[in-house]
């Protein structure tokens, strides 16, 4: 197409459409709304008018121009800074007319509060789950601090806090806000330790007790520690205390040598406003006294010691005193309380005692104890007299045993019968009530006893017959009071070989017995019961003196024993149990104390008031322990020793004295016997025995003019102490062997 044709054709279409345009008729003009908005600072409204023109949005105060017509104003919520606001128009409808102006007031408020929720923990406790709620259902969990709720609709919320065990909780308000629209309310939960009161009793501490501290040491729900002074016994209260568990603990008390201690207690403040109560129970551990002794004794007595308790049992221990007039010793391990304290100082014979008790209260760990003499005595020694001498009964002065070198008193000899009539073997005893016994042999055991010196007999002296030896006065007894036991009869056992007492007062004696032709006798024991002895020794106090014993048939009971386990019986001994040990020729045997029925008939006594009972056969014992002795061994005599729990014996053919132990399961049941080491030295004849009461032993040997009583001190051997022995100016028919030994005491007034 032409260029010049086309540009022609376009500018003539343009001038038609205006000249049509200008030929058509115009509406009517547009009218004017006034809009005018008000919203708080920061806050943008949201408005939309609706009407002929459309939909206008605003969000400030505007004049707009719109098509006469109707409009609606809508003013939408909007949030800000947590809050929703709402607009009102007024009027929301107006009518827009044509060139003319119509007015609309838009205002927006708040229609929605705030809350802000702080919540307070102690450390270490997890958030128990705070929740608040309010109108319309709204339920919001607290999961922070602080934390603010928006957009919460006016009105009151309620804020939940769970208990937490050992805690106590402040909620503000009761609880309860009020959330008011455009403002921010605040609420708050905050959770602390909950505080509760533990009391302490205490108890167990001494009256004089120093101060000490009853500590709290918290060990679960915190670390709390508090401490109280305190120095007597009752309650200690803590207040204030914070809820948790506690170690309840009390310092060591030391008075003297004794601490006292508490065992630890637990206490548990389980919620606020708790009380609770633990006990604190001190104890006294052991404690040591340290006892100083002090009299007129020797070095070497031995100290006994005894401190007796406040509350429990007394305890007694053994020392030896190093000096002359002094010993001390310490018994440790004590439980802590007060004591009194008493001590005997034993030599062999004599004995020293505080007259009484010297208390020791905690604190006095070191006191001292005086004693004096309470009583004295003498050590006897029976001699073995020839059949054609004297028997010698020697006497030691207790006090002379307690120098290093010991002696008999001047005047050494008894002889109760003429020459020429005295039996062979003698032995000694006393009874509980210190008469003195001296049993003697028959002249012959193998003639029958037809009476007399044909008789196996023993002889009982009032304790008045030797109370008054001294230094210069020998054993010199009279026949007041004095009697003669016979013990030989027709059938019974004969040849008497020792003699021992019960405590009660029953005489045992061993009988060897007889196996010459035409004399035979069994071996065995004979017993004469305290309540025969007393009924004699009544019946001669009442007859006039004579120049020699009387003689009496005291009721006596005859024991034999099956299996020949008494034939020649030979020595004996009781223990600290009152059982009765027996030596024959080849066995040791005991018969329990419950088998040594000493009967008593109850009827006269005297020459000719025999006593002996048609029921007076021989009865049979049974030993409940029998033990082997080696070959070749020959026992003369027993002594039981409680302080070890063992026999000591006299072997002497050896020439010995050794130890049978039963302690640590030794010779505990029958067979071959189990002996200790022997002590051989110096004891040619070992034949009398004798314990003495500081535990020593000493032994009598039958070897003529050289004849001796030896000291020997137990300990891991026998050692040798101090030695006794005949003058040389005793006459030569008294330096005889010494065959027996006992101690007599008095008491002192």
């Amino acid at each position: 197409m032409n260029p010049k044709r086309t540009s022609w054709l376009l500018a003539a279409s343009a001038s038609l459409l205006l000249l049509l345009a200008a030929c058509t008729p115009s509406g009517p003009a547009n009218g004017t709304l006034a809009l005018t908005v008000s919203a708080p600072s920061g806050v943008t409204p949201n408005i939309t008018v609706s009407g002929p023109s459309g939909n206008s949005s605003a969000n400030a105060s505007a004049n707009l121009s719109l098509k006469p017509g109707t409009y609606t104003i809508t003013a939408a919520n909007v949030q800000s800074n947590g809050y929703t606001y709402g607009g009102t128009a007024s009027p929301a409808t107006v009518v827009v007319q044509s060139s003319k102006t119509v007015a609309s007031t838009v205002t927006y408020a708040a229609t929605t509060g705030k809350l802000t929720i702080t919540l307070s923990l102690p450390t270490g406790v997890s958030n128990p789950g705070v929740t608040v709620s309010g109108p319309g259902g709204f339920s919001q969990s607290i999961t922070t601090s602080p934390q603010t709720l928006t957009n919460l609709a006016p009105g009151d919320y309620t804020i939940t806090a769970p208990d937490v065990p050992g805690y106590k909780k402040a909620v503000s308000g009761g609880g309860t806000v009020t959330v008011i629209a455009g403002q921010e309310a605040s609420g708050s939960v905050a959770y602390t330790q909950g505080l509760g009161t533990i009391t302490v009793n205490v108890s167990g501490l001494p009256p004089s007790s120093p101060q000490t501290q009853i500590t709290l040491t918290q060990t679960a729900g915190g670390s709390y520690t508090a401490s109280q002074p305190v120095s007597t016994n009752g309650p200690v209260t803590f207040n204030d205390v914070p809820t948790g568990t506690y170690t309840v603990s009390g310092a060591a008390v030391a008075l003297g040598s004794v601490n006292y201690t508490a065992a630890n207690a637990t206490a548990t403040l389980a919620n606020d406003g708790d009380s609770t109560t633990a006990a604190l129970t001190y104890v006294a551990g052991t404690r040591s006294l340290t006892v100083t002794v002090t009299g007129a004794f020797k070095a070497g007595a031995k100290l006994v010691v005894t401190a007796t308790p406040s509350s429990g049992t007394p305890v007694t221990q053994t020392a030896t005193a190093t000096a002359n007039g002094t010993g001390s010793l310490t018994l440790s391990g004590l439980p802590g309380v007060d004591y009194t304290v008493s001590a005997q100082v034993l030599t062999a014979i004599d004995t020293y005692a505080s007259a009484g008790g010297v208390p020791a209260p905690i604190g006095n760990d070191t006191p001292s104890v005086p004693v004096t003499l309470q009583s004295e005595g003498w050590l006897f020694a029976a001699g073995n007299g020839k059949l054609a001498g004297d028997e010698n009964i020697l006497a030691a002065l207790g006090s002379s045993l307690e120098t290093p070198t010991p002696s008999f008193v001047a005047d050494p000899a008894f002889t109760p019968d003429a020459p020429g009539t005295t039996p062979a073997i003698v032995r000694v005893a006393l009874d509980p009530a210190n008469y003195f016994y001296i049993a003697r042999q028959r002249i012959s055991s193998s003639a029958p006893c037809l009476g007399g010196a044909s008789c196996d007999a023993i002889e009982v002296y009032t304790p008045a017959s030797y109370t008054g030896i001294t230094d210069g006065s020998g054993f010199a007894p009279t026949g007041n009071g004095s009697f003669t036991i016979v013990t030989s009869y027709s059938g019974q056992p004969a040849t008497i070989s020792d003699l021992a007492f019960t405590s009660g007062g029953d005489l045992w004696v061993t009988a060897r017995g007889s196996t010459a032709p035409g004399a035979e006798q069994p071996g065995g024991l004979l017993c004469y019961s305290q309540a025969a002895l007393t009924q004699a020794k009544n019946a001669q106090l009442t007859t006039p003196p004579n120049p020699n014993p009387t003689q009496l048939q005291v009721y006596q009971r005859y024991y034999t024993a099956a299996g020949g386990v008494l034939d020649d019986a030979r020595a004996l001994a009781f223990d600290a149990a009152g059982n009765l040990w027996v030596a024959s020729a080849t066995k040791i045997s005991r018969i329990p104390a419950s088998a040594l029925t000493c009967k008593y008939q109850g009827t006269g006594v005297g020459d000719g008031n025999d006593p002996r009972a048609s029921d007076n056969a021989p009865e049979t014992v049974t030993p409940d322990l029998v033990l082997t002795l080696p070959p070749g061994a020959d026992i003369f005599s027993l002594a039981f020793d409680p302080n070890r729990n063992s026999l000591w014996a006299t072997d002497y053919t050896a020439g010995s004295v050794f130890e049978i132990p039963f302690s640590g399961g030794a010779n505990a049941t029958s067979g071959l016997i189990t002996t200790g080491t022997p002590f051989t030295t110096g004891l040619t004849k070992a034949a009398g025995l004798l314990l003495d009461k500081q535990g020593h032993l000493w032994v009598g040997t039958d070897n003529g003019a050289s004849s001796t009583v030896q000291e020997l001190i137990p300990g891991t051997t026998l050692t040798a102490g101090r030695t006794l022995a005949i003058p040389a100016s005793y006459p030569a028919d008294q330096r005889v062997g010494i065959t027996s030994l006992a101690i007599a005491t008095k008491a002192l007034p």
